[in-house]
């Protein structure tokens, strides 16, 4: 599935995939600087290191967003698609066709296929941005 949809949809699927990895440099760049200006350095912490903090904070909720939202758009046109194009296919079979490969089948093809691709979508931008990240503090 992954390889028809990098080529049906290659700039939203690379633009998404580089907001996770902003998303997940944002959150490796919190992690960073909560150990330097929070841990190490004097606890007595000015307000120019709260407000740093707080707008890290921020910009990493803001592309969390994005990213979350761009995939949703981008897995909903994708099984759209590939309904249409499920459907188009069963349309051009023949009766003879059609009950050979049975009802159960095809209802198993139209519904529970196309749900369990739609989860995966869901998933996928959890799944890239956690392996980000735990690569990412292994490297900190």
């Amino acid at each position: 599935m992954f390889p028809l949809l990098i080529s049906q949809r290659r700039l939203s699927f690379i633009g998404i995939l580089l907001l996770t990895l902003l998303s997940a440099a944002i959150g490796i760049g919190i992690l960073a600087y909560i150990r330097t200006a929070f841990l190490i350095s004097n606890p007595n912490t000015s307000s120019q290191v709260l407000f740093l903090f707080l707008g890290l904070v921020l910009a990493l909720m803001i592309v969390s967003a994005l990213t979350q939202i761009f995939l949703h758009q981008l897995g909903h046109r994708f099984v759209m698609d590939l309904r249409q194009d499920w459907v188009s296919r069963l349309l051009k079979l023949d009766l003879e066709q059609m009950q050979r490969i049975g009802s159960g089948r095809i209802l198993a093809l139209l519904n529970t296929d196309i749900r369990n691709i739609t989860i995966a979508f869901v998933h996928l931008p959890e799944l890239i941005h956690s392996l980000l990240l735990v690569t990412g503090i292994l490297f900190i």
